[in-house]
């Protein structure tokens, strides 16, 4: 059912035993049957959820159903987050008086259907914080919009700050687990806190107006981000996994961060669409560093270059099937990566750019509360330039069965197909160009826009 003027909810910790979670739900208007639902594992994690008269309700396969629901009547459910964090794959999901890492499947009970401006409150114990992938308005509040509510999301609470970047066109709320001791906390912060300017690279203004990211540490772990995702259930997050052993140089020199904040420049595309969302995440994590001032201009064309080789090896296969599965990795993300340089080509051919044409479509798409068909997508890409082709480059390259042929585009950038020569590359205004951060714009963040 609707709930046309909106649901609020709160979590607490007080007033229920210790590692619950107590959720109350109230409606604006009546409803004939109110259908609450949360994942599908929810149920085994549910202890009790009742009406306000008392009366318990049953989760049948899955769902809850309560009947005759009144004007500002509401329920409440009572979670146990100790299970649910001891549940984690990984054994992240809590930390005994620190936190839980819990994601809302597990214990946000939901109308199927809710209003896109229904909000949650949060309710917290002295000292603790919350990182949620909500849009805040204020007091613990958060918009829950109006994604569809069996995409993934991050929720953690705990002893923990959540740092608030701001950047020209929003805000990056970053939060940090407390599974290291604050100095290193604070070494990693600064590490990503230099680094959230590589969204500023296309244009000089974030993707997203408000973004959550939850950066979880990985005590004595050497590799440097082992593990990066962007999830998109209440709106784009990052959670980012960070060996706490790797140190400065170790993160720096890793790709992942860049290539994860990549993706909050494209909606969720599907898995028809994986090949187009990793290949614009290869893309720029090269671009983006080059431009950040990571490694040379020509540096950021040998790992391109080193990646095209990489996915050329994978085998052939028609992206658009391989990328419904995991494998052939390295020839869906490089394909991909090889669509999105010679389309960057053409746009720049004709006087725009990738960049200029994401950015375009920032303004009129994101944030997006819904899975787009990636050739909706390209069309709209497509629209900002469209002598450069891009709808007709994606069927071609959805369709090939082989690596697609670069040799054109690399005489076009001045580069041997057969291979890139020792040392550093001669300049080239168009392969500089591409490498090049946008005019005035600078790519260091500013250590006062921290607010905590």
């Amino acid at each position: 059912m609707h709930v046309a003027t909106g649901l609020a909810s709160a979590i607490r910790r007080s007033r229920c035993p210790k590692g619950y979670v107590t959720a109350r739900g109230c409606a604006n208007q009546a409803i004939a049957e109110l259908r609450l639902r949360a994942g599908d594992d929810a149920a085994a994690y549910l202890k009790v959820m009742k009406r306000a008269d008392g009366v318990e309700l049953e989760a049948v396969d899955g769902t809850v159903r309560a009947r005759n629901f009144s004007i500002g009547e509401c329920f409440t459910a009572e979670v146990d987050l100790k299970s649910a964090g001891d549940a984690d794959r990984w054994g992240l999901g809590r930390v005994p008086d620190l936190y839980y890492r819990i994601p809302p499947e597990r214990w946000f009970w939901r109308p199927w259907q809710i209003d896109p401006e229904s909000s949650i409150r949060f309710e917290l114990p002295d000292g603790w914080s919350a990182s949620v992938p909500w849009t805040p308005t204020g007091n613990r509040s958060y918009r829950l919009g109006a994604t569809p509510r069996d995409w993934p999301a991050q929720t953690a609470f705990g002893r923990f700050p959540e740092h608030t970047l701001a950047l020209p066109g929003g805000q990056l709320r970053v939060a940090l687990l407390p599974l290291v001791d604050a100095t290193v906390q604070e070494r990693m912060f600064d590490w990503f806190r230099s680094n959230s300017a590589l969204l500023l690279s296309n244009d000089g203004r974030l993707p997203l107006r408000d973004t959550q990211v939850l950066i979880v540490p990985l005590p004595g772990m050497s590799s440097p981000v082992p593990w990066g995702q962007v999830s998109r259930g209440g709106a784009a997050a990052v959670t980012l996994f960070v060996g706490a052993a790797a140190g400065r140089e170790g993160w720096q020199a890793d790709w992942t961060l860049a290539h994860e904040l990549a993706h909050l420049q494209h909606p969720y595309l599907g898995d028809r669409g994986r090949w187009l969302a990793e290949g614009l995440g290869s893309y720029y994590q090269n671009v983006w560093r080059a431009r950040h001032g990571d490694f040379s201009a020509t540096e950021g064309w040998r790992r391109l270059d080193a990646g095209f080789a990489r996915g050329r090896a994978d085998g052939p296969g028609p992206a658009l099937e391989l990328a419904g599965g995991r494998g052939s990795t390295m020839r869906v993300y490089w394909s991909g990566a090889a669509y999105w340089l010679e389309s960057d080509l053409a746009l720049r051919a004709h006087g725009s750019s990738l960049d200029a044409a994401l950015a375009a479509f920032r303004d009129a798409h994101l944030p997006s509360a819904r899975a787009w068909e990636p050739s909706e997508f390209i069309a709209a890409l497509d629209q900002t330039q469209p002598a450069a082709g891009l709808s007709a480059r994606y069927r071609k390259y959805a369709a090939l069965r082989d690596f697609p042929d670069l040799s054109d585009s690399y005489k076009t950038l001045g580069l041997n197909p057969d291979g890139l020569p020792d040392g550093d590359l001669p300049a080239h205004p168009l392969r500089d160009a591409i490498m090049r951060p946008p005019g005035a714009v600078s790519l260091t963040a500013n250590r006062d826009a921290v607010r905590r």
